[in-house]
């Protein structure tokens, strides 16, 4: 399936220009840190092998839910910057864009 360019700019926006920013940001590398804390402390438990594969799966599920977040909440306002843009008479017709979802 071909990719949108409004896909492809978001891919590039998140992957390269909001994770550059994100590490640059002291609450986000607390939070890092505070992650590899307790994934550090969730290793010391013994517990059976389908328990961690089911605790594993659960953290992947909330990643994937965040990930999906902020791409879909980086679109929204992205539509939403090209309608005030438009509004402005910046840009022509800035109700009517549409974007490929």
């Amino acid at each position: 399936m071909e990719k949108s360019i409004f896909d492809v700019i978001t891919e590039y926006a998140i992957n390269e220009s909001v994770n550059t920013t994100l590490l640059s940001k002291e609450e986000y590398k607390q939070i890092q840190n505070k992650i590899d804390s307790l994934t550090g402390e969730l290793d010391k438990f013994i517990l059976p092998k389908e328990l961690k594969v089911f605790i594993d799966r659960l953290i992947s599920s909330y990643i994937e839910n965040g990930a999906l977040y902020g791409r879909l909440t980086y679109q929204q306002g992205f539509r939403d910057c090209a309608t005030l843009l438009g509004e402005m008479g910046l840009i022509k017709n800035g109700r009517e864009i549409n974007f490929k979802e």
